[in-house]
C-alpha cells in the first residue's frame, strides 16, 4: 500500500463538505468522509484505477461513487497525494496552483 498524505488545503475542503451534507441530512457528512476515506484507501492499494486529468497530465482523478467530487491525486511511486477534494460543477480547476510546475 502506498502511504496517503494530503495537501493543506484538502483538510479544510472536506470539512467543509462534510458540514454542507451535514446541514442538509445528519449524519450525510459522515458519510461522505468515509466514501472518501475508502475510495483513498482503494485508490492507494492499487484496487481502484484512476483517471488522467485531460488538462494537467501529471494528476490523477477518481469520482466518488456517491457524491459529485473528484478526489484530484499525485500518483508517485511510493505515496499519493491528495490534492483537491473538488466539486465537479464548482470552480473547476482552483486547485491547479497546487501542483508543481502546473
Amino acid at each position: 500500500m502506498k502511504r496517503l498524505r494530503n495537501h493543506p488545503s484538502t483538510g479544510r475542503e472536506l470539512s467543509a463538505a462534510k458540514r454542507w451534507y451535514d446541514r442538509a441530512e445528519p449524519g450525510l457528512g459522515r458519510e461522505f468522509v468515509l466514501e472518501v476515506d475508502r475510495v483513498l484507501d482503494a485508490v492507494a492499494d492499487g484496487r481502484l484505477p484512476t483517471l488522467a486529468h485531460p488538462d494537467v497530465p501529471a494528476v490523477r482523478r477518481v469520482m466518488l461513487e456517491r457524491f459529485p467530487y473528484w478526489l484530484v491525486v499525485l500518483e508517485r511511486p511510493n505515496e499519493v497525494v491528495l490534492v483537491a477534494v473538488a466539486h465537479m460543477k464548482r470552480r473547476p480547476g482552483y486547485w491547479r496552483g497546487r501542483i508543481p510546475s502546473a
